[in-house]
């Protein structure tokens, strides 16, 4: 019986495979038309433009608004239940109730889940400055094409930049492809195991050999389609921070009408006995110089605490210096013109024995970065913005 999850999947497929062939004009009525389904919640532009220059007015126009929007509203309500159900984010009831109007103007307004309002402490900064999740999802359906979402599929990643993997990989889908596993793991006691269409450190593990081939191949399509990647061995340099974790270095790129620019970047380290170094799995995230190739910030996790240094290493995160880097830029740049429809790409790269290799690629990524430096990242991104030829026109806030 096919699981809803895999018919989903090839809907999902056979959409691309008919989209590919799409005129321009239809790819951005789509992309117009599905910015407008995401921002549905949020408030017209003339009353947010009120309410900026207006604040007292405020506390009106967004319950006026909340009561157009009752699924919204209910969704608000189940975040903010979240939020305080995590103690790490600081957040009990009675903060969240003296500073529920700041909360639903930020969610509202902007689209900052309550999560990230803690998490970008938007209660001492101006949230205007700032991109929430909502609007970075936006930006990624102007610069990319999301009819397409080459990069969606870990398995089509790899094929894709192969060159830049420098390791071996294969796709397991179905039953049939038992003997693709065995030569693969006869040759690989230990490798990565990743679903293909998972994120955030999700669906990714390390998988070791036994005696009973056909009971692990069994087990691990058990989970759909996969991508069995050759284990990346981390160069010393980087195990300092962790060595559990391949501590992994993350630039964005975006191809502008001047080249590919790489814009941003740091570096996550994971923590004893994680796998992955993604902050879901309590890993650190430090800002990059990317053109020096240097740690500029102190690191901070999935709940805006900050870490001067490595807390289980003590390695200090200001200062690091990432060996071989014009390597590791030169890696972005080239793979960067791969695709070329998909103008905004997230490279995570590792250095290992063998020098910088590619993780993976994302079609967007977090801008975490906004929590490393305590600013907001809007207006360097609409200088970048107007150094591109977009999918479909969208303005930032």
């Amino acid at each position: 019986m096919i699981s809803r999850k895999a018919i989903k999947r090839k809907a999902k497929d056979s959409f691309r495979k008919v989209m590919s062939f799409a005129p321009m004009s239809l790819k951005r009525y789509l992309t117009a038309k599905e910015i407008g389904r995401i921002t549905a919640f949020m408030l017209p532009l003339p009353e947010l433009k009120t309410c900026e220059e207006h604040p007292e007015l405020r506390p009106e126009i967004i319950r006026r608004h909340r009561e157009k929007h009752p699924a919204s509203a209910e969704d608000l309500e189940r975040r903010l239940r979240n939020l305080i159900a995590e103690p790490r984010y600081g957040f009990d009831s009675a903060r969240v109730e003296a500073l529920r109007d700041e909360i639903e103007y930020a969610y509202y307004a902007y689209g900052f889940p309550p999560k990230d309002f803690a998490y970008f402490h938007l209660d001492r900064r101006d949230m205007r400055t700032f991109i929430s999740n909502t609007e970075r999802t936006c930006v990624k359906h102007t610069m990319n094409d999301f009819t397409q979402s080459a990069l969606a599929d870990k398995s089509k990643v790899y094929r894709y930049f192969k060159d830049w993997y420098k390791r071996e990989a294969v796709t397991l889908e179905t039953g049939r492809d038992f003997e693709k596993y065995e030569a693969f793991a006869r040759k690989h006691p230990v490798f990565v195991v990743k679903i293909v269409n998972s994120s955030m450190g999700m669906g990714v593990w390390l998988q070791k050999v036994t005696d009973d081939l056909r009971r692990d191949f069994n087990e691990i399509i058990r989970h759909g389609k996969v991508l069995l990647e050759e284990r990346i061995e981390q160069g010393d340099e980087m195990a300092r921070f962790n060595t559990s974790s391949i501590n992994t270095v993350r630039v964005a790129t975006y191809l502008t009408r001047d080249g590919v620019l790489p814009a941003y970047g740091f570096i996550r380290t994971g923590r004893p006995g994680s796998f992955v170094d993604n902050a879901g799995a309590g890993g650190i995230f430090a800002m990059i110089d990317v053109e020096k190739g240097i740690v500029s910030a102190h690191g901070v996790d999935e709940f805006g605490n900050e870490y001067a240094e490595h807390p289980d290493t003590h390695i200090p995160y200001i200062g690091f210096a990432f060996p071989d880097w014009e390597e590791a830029l030169r890696i972005c740049r080239e793979a960067s013109l791969v695709l070329p429809e998909m103008k905004y790409k997230s490279f995570d790269l590792a250095y290992s024995k063998q020098g910088w290799v590619v993780v993976e690629i994302n079609p967007s990524g977090e801008l975490v970065q906004q929590a490393c430096t305590e600013t907001g990242f809007k207006e360097p991104l609409r200088q970048i913005m107007s150094r591109m030829d977009l999918i479909c026109p969208y303005s930032l806030r």
